[in-house]
């Protein structure tokens, strides 16, 4: 059960940073792993996998909240 949640909030987390949020760019941290699709969810879910479980709970709960928000908001601008 471990390993799902680490890898649900790698994939989170990285949908969020990457693709709705665009972090790197607005940080200028526009470097490997940070703008890779791929790496960042392997390094991320390298790092939750040493973490305690809690840890990977709230990277779930807080980034798919953020993502459940731009979709509707998303879904809301094109009515």
């Amino acid at each position: 059960m471990e390993m799902i949640k680490v890898l649900i909030a790698s994939v989170v987390f990285s949908l969020y940073f990457i693709t709705f949020a665009q972090l790197h760019i607005k940080f200028k941290l526009n470097f490997k792993p940070l703008n890779c699709e791929v790496c960042l969810p392997f390094y991320v879910a390298l790092i939750l996998l040493f973490c305690p479980e809690i840890v990977s709970e709230i990277v779930i709960v807080l980034f798919s909240g953020g993502i459940i928000a731009a979709l509707i908001s998303r879904l809301i601008s094109r009515l």
